[in-house]
C-alpha cells in the first residue's frame, strides 16, 4: 500500500513520555532519529508504490535498475525533508543499507518463491511486503538495535506476521487511531524497564491504497475492517530503539 504524504512529514508532531525514567539515555535526539527512520522507510516504500501497476516481483518490470531505485528513494526523502539521507548517522545508515539489500534481492528475483503461494496477489512485490522485508533486514543489519515495521489493528490485518503487539494495539486503539487524535501526529515513549524507546506514527489510506484495501477487494482482504475510505486510518509505522 502507498501511505505516504511527503508534504506533511516535516510537520509531524511528537509526544515524549518519560515513564519513570530520569536518565538522559533517550531524549529529543531520539525523537528525531525515530522521525528520520520513518521518513526513510516511507520513501523506500513509496518507490515501490509508485511503480506497483507495472511491477511483479522484480523492479525491472517497471523499468528500474538498482541505481534508479536508489536515486528514487533519495529523491523522495529530499522532497519530504529538504535534505539528503545522513549515512554518517548510525540509524540512518543501517536503514539505508537494509533498503539497498532488499532492493538487491528483489532485482535478483529473491522474493519470487516467498510470495508465490500468497492467497492475495501472489508473486506481487507489494509496498507492504517490501516494507516488511526492510524491517526484517534492519533488525539484522543493526544487530537488533533498531526495528521498524508496518502494523495495523487486528480487524484490518492481512498478514499475520504484521500483527501488532500489546503496546502497538493500545496506541492505535487509544491514541493515534482515534478520531480525536491530531492528524499525522506520532507518539514517542521511553520504556525504562525494557531499556528501549518506541515511536508509532499513524498512516492513512490514499487512492493507491484503496486499490487493494477499498471496496470489494478490501472486504475480501479484511471483511471486518472499519477503515476502508479515503483518508481513514490505515495502520501505523512502529519503531523500536534499544538502549
Amino acid at each position: 500500500m502507498k501511505l505516504f504524504n511527503s508534504s506533511r512529514v516535516l510537520n509531524l508532531g511528537m509526544t515524549l513520555v518519560l515513564t519513570g525514567f530520569a536518565s538522559s539515555a533517550f531524549g529529543a535526539a531520539d525523537e528525531e532519529t525515530a522521525k528520520t527512520l520513518t521518513t526513510i522507510f516511507r520513501s523506500a516504500r513509496a518507490v515501490v508504490a509508485d511503480n506497483i501497476k507495472s511491477m511483479q516481483t522484480n523492479p525491472k518490470d517497471a523499468g528500474l535498475d538498482m541505481a534508479g531505485a536508489q536515486k528514487a528513494v533519495d529523491k523522495k526523502y529530499l522532497a519530504a525533508t529538504g535534505g539528503k539521507i545522513d549515512t554518517a548517522n548510525d540509524a540512518s545508515k543501517s536503514l539505508k543499507d537494509s533498503i539497498d539489500a532488499v532492493f538487491t534481492k528483489s532485482f535478483a528475483d529473491g522474493f519470487k518463491e516467498t510470495w508465490a503461494s500468497s492467497k492475495h496477489y501472489p508473486n506481487k512485490l507489494l509496498p507492504a511486503r517490501f516494507a516488511r522485508e526492510i524491517g526484517q533486514k534492519l533488525k539484522e543489519t543493526s544487530g537488533g538495535k533498531y526495528e521498524i515495521r508496518l502494523t495495523v489493528i487486528d480487524e484490518c490485518l492481512v498478514n499475520p506476521e504484521n500483527k501488532a503487539d500489546e503496546w502497538e494495539q493500545k496506541m492505535m486503539k487509544e491514541k493515534i487511531g482515534t478520531k480525536g487524535w491530531e492528524k499525522n501526529k506520532g507518539f514517542f515513549e521511553v520504556q525504562a524497564d525494557k531499556k528501549q524507546a518506541r515511536y508509532i506514527l499513524p498512516e492513512y489510506y490514499d487512492s493507491n491504497c484503496l486499490n487493494c484495501h477499498g471496496a470489494a477487494k478490501g472486504k475480501e482482504l479484511h471483511p471486518n475492517c472499519p477503515n476502508t475510505e479515503l483518508g481513514s486510518f490505515g495502520g501505523a509505522i512502529s519503531v523500536i530503539m534499544k538502549m
